[in-house]
């Protein structure tokens, strides 16, 4: 574990894994808790409520951070934790599918928020896609290099998650069809997708697909 290298304290919790997972991060945490699936933004927000350290970075299980993203952080907080409540660092994101970089069609550099003072954030509520909420006052800057997310194993890994997602943050609209329409064009043509090749047309279709079910109004049957 990266984090090990840059971390004071390191939390895990986890919600019954059977992957291996529990068996790795008895290896590092510092403190290790079983939590029941509490939904995204609450299960985050417990485990920020574990930390008793000055800074907090928030991780998920399947993003990794470079040698040389550890050293930024170690280097923009001045070599030790210091007391700042007036500030917080975006970090960009580098998706992969499988193996392959995703850099073309909008999934780079996909910045979030992720290191931040203690109390100075928390997940808001959402069902799906969660994200953190500053406190007021505080200024975010980006750090320049990117963490590693290795997300899916494939397309029809990608495709499953997407169908979950939608179904989760499901926002009814007249409009559906030309939400998919448009999202197939801003990342195909957009946002560049088509130097991905074949894989370029696989992966904005998926992203009309996500937005069509996301958006479909369904119609009961008399």
């Amino acid at each position: 574990m990266q984090a090990r290298m840059l971390a004071d304290e390191l939390i895990v919790v986890d919600s019954g894994s059977t992957d291996g997972t529990i068996e790795i991060a008895k290896r590092y945490a510092d403190k290790l808790v079983h939590q029941d699936w509490l939904g995204y933004a609450a299960q985050k927000n417990y485990a920020l409520s574990l930390c008793t350290q000055d800074w907090c970075l928030s991780l998920d299980a399947d993003e990794v951070l470079p040698d040389a993203l550890i050293a930024e952080i170690k280097s923009s907080l001045g070599g030790a934790q210091r007391l700042s409540n007036d500030e917080a660092y975006a970090i960009a994101r580098k998706l992969y599918l499988g193996s392959k970089w995703l850099r073309f069609g909008g999934y780079y550099p996909d910045y979030h928020l992720r290191l931040f003072p203690r109390g100075a954030a928390k997940f808001a509520q959402r069902a799906v896609h969660e994200s953190l909420t500053l406190e007021p006052g505080i200024r975010v800057h980006k750090l320049k290099h990117a963490l590693e997310h290795y997300a899916y194993d494939d397309i029809d890994d990608m495709r499953q998650s997407y169908i979950h997602y939608a179904e989760l943050g499901r926002k009814p609209s007249s409009f559906a069809l030309l939400r998919a329409v448009f999202a197939f064009v801003w990342r195909y043509l957009v946002r560049l997708g088509f130097l991905h090749g074949s894989l370029g047309i696989k992966l904005a279709w998926l992203q009309a697909e996500y937005s069509y079910r996301k958006y479909h109004q369904e119609t009961s049957s008399s």
